[in-house]
């Protein structure tokens, strides 16, 4: 058990930013030192992530749109969560428990803005579980991946290669639930 929670604090003191929207983003970060600038942002398109190894300090539109009426960087902190949702013409933020709009200058006054189109990782989720006859889990279907065990996806998902689950620590052990969201569809008891 020891093991699991020192992977999961690894990942979890990290900010992540995960665009579900359809408009590129830039995250900025200051993980990364580049010569003679105070932080890095990157395009972060639809569908992708921040990388795991990268601490996010913000985000904003690269089209210069805003996201809940604010066209600057939203500052996020460690430990804390971004899901960029896209609502008709609108872009909201859901950052559990932190975010802050802030002025262009949050992160210095040079960020170097890198324009390369592949950063991020690509946003995996489950699609499908399988039962045994007392309707428990016993795997789970990847997009990408496939039929993996319970076990294995349980490990995914504490190295934050699984990105619509929650990680639950019960009576019997470690499992998984599928995040809260306003759908019905796509969660681990409607399927299967």
């Amino acid at each position: 058990m020891g093991s699991i929670k020192n992977t999961l604090n690894k990942y979890l003191w990290k900010a992540s930013v995960r665009n579900y929207s359809n408009k590129v983003l830039w995250v900025v970060e200051t993980t990364t030192k580049t010569k003679g600038f105070q932080a890095v942002a990157h395009k972060l398109k639809p569908g992708m992530k921040s990388p795991r190894n990268i601490d996010a300090d913000g985000f904003k539109r690269v089209d210069g749109g805003a996201i809940e009426g604010h066209k600057e960087w939203w500052n996020i902190r460690d430990l804390f969560q971004a899901y960029i949702y896209s609502y008709g013409r609108s872009v909201k933020a859901i950052v559990l428990l932190y975010k802050k709009a802030v002025s262009l200058h949050e992160f210095g006054e040079k960020v170097y803005y890198d324009k390369s189109d592949n950063w991020g990782d690509k946003i995996i989720h489950i699609v499908d579980v399988k039962r045994n006859k007392d309707r428990k889990i016993e795997s789970y279907f990847i997009e990408g991946k496939g039929w993996v065990t319970k076990n294995r996806a349980i490990t995914l998902a504490i190295n934050g290669d699984i990105d619509n689950v929650v990680i639950v620590e019960g009576k019997n052990g470690i499992y998984l639930r599928s995040r809260p969201d306003k759908k019905n569809n796509n969660n681990f008891s409607n399927m299967g």
